[in-house]
């Protein structure tokens, strides 16, 4: 594996976007800054509108002119409309893509956004120069395996870069494929991105089933950042079987029909672990004046502090405030 080591002088920041939109959509978009300077670029998932997608203006705003990770966690719609664009404009051979297995042999049970990537993903594996590196994953894994290793140094202190997957469950993915089955939540990654001591977990759209077959090591004393689990459904509710405490929790919005998340009982148990909930979308579902709602959450990772902004129609969730049910 290659190495790369970053000198810090005088700051260091992780900072992170959890991003969803009015009626159903999620990503998180994370950059490392040296000094400033962006070091490294990531993208879990992706969502657009027909008119608006937050990940390519962010990316713009940012001038990351290609991205160095990507993980798309599962095939669903809400996680994928607009990653197309992106990996047209900001990838390259050097960015680590990684799929979950099995899905792209039942790309057929997918949207039509979906599709249309999962046959550019095909088209590059056919090709003799292949523009995007693809690798699936499933169990633990070390994302970071095929790329290069980084760590920040300050002073005589390193800050190591870590990207692990811990779902999802080969054991299930084997079984549907026997059975003809495809559960595309039941593919969903969930990985944690480490720096140094700050352990950031994202968890697409495990549910349940998934969770429950977790090893009993897989456990986070504390994690800094949770991103809540399918959109603060109650069928993801076994995670807190794996995690004490967190310092900032967030859920992204689905309202489709009867659906419509996340769920208040399920925040509030939230609020029990976590210094700090937030919503991509308001509280109480009303007076949302954007189309979409970014929690950014900024990290000293040298002076061990943070702070976290809210953009557009993204809201603190206080238990004692009527809100989304």
């Amino acid at each position: 594996m290659r190495s790369n080591v970053i000198f810090v002088k005088d700051s260091l920041i992780m900072e992170t976007n959890i991003i969803g939109y009015k009626k159903q959509g999620e990503s998180i978009l994370f950059f490392i800054k040296a000094d400033g300077k962006i070091c490294y670029s990531g993208l879990i998932d992706c969502y657009s509108t027909s008119n608006l997608n937050i990940v390519d203006k962010l990316l713009k705003e940012n001038e990351v002119k290609c991205l160095d990770f990507i993980c798309w966690t599962h095939p669903d719609a809400d996680h994928s409309n607009g990653l197309e664009v992106i990996f047209n404009k900001y990838v390259d051979s050097y960015t680590l893509i990684w799929i979950p297995e099995y899905s792209m042999m039942k790309d057929e049970l997918c949207s039509i956004g979906a599709r249309h990537l999962f046959d550019e993903l095909k088209k590059c594996l056919r090709s003799k120069n292949q523009k995007y590196n693809v690798y699936t994953t499933s169990d633990y894994k070390d994302l970071l395996y095929y790329g290069k290793s980084i760590e920040f140094r300050h002073g005589v202190t390193n800050y190591s870069l870590s990207i692990k997957s811990y779902t999802p469950n080969s054991n299930h993915l084997n079984r549907q494929y026997v059975d003809n089955v495809f559960i595309k939540n039941d593919c969903s990654i969930m990985l944690a991105v480490e720096l140094g001591n700050v352990v950031e977990l994202f968890t697409g759209d495990i549910e349940n089933p998934t969770i429950e077959d977790l090893p009993e090591n897989v456990y986070f004393d504390l994690l800094h950042v949770l991103k809540i689990p399918h959109h603060g459904s109650s069928t993801s509710d076994r995670l807190f079987d794996h995690f004490t405490k967190c310092d900032v929790s967030c859920s992204t919005v689905y309202r489709n029909g009867k659906v419509n998340l996340p769920s208040t009982g399920i925040l509030d148990q939230y609020v029990k672990v976590s210094d700090r909930v937030y919503c991509t979308g308001s509280i109480d579902g009303t007076n949302e004046n954007q189309e979409y709602g970014v929690v950014r959450i900024e990290t000293n990772i040298l002076q061990n502090t943070s702070n976290v902004k809210l953009v557009g129609n993204a809201a603190f969730y206080n238990s004692n405030i009527a809100s989304i049910t």
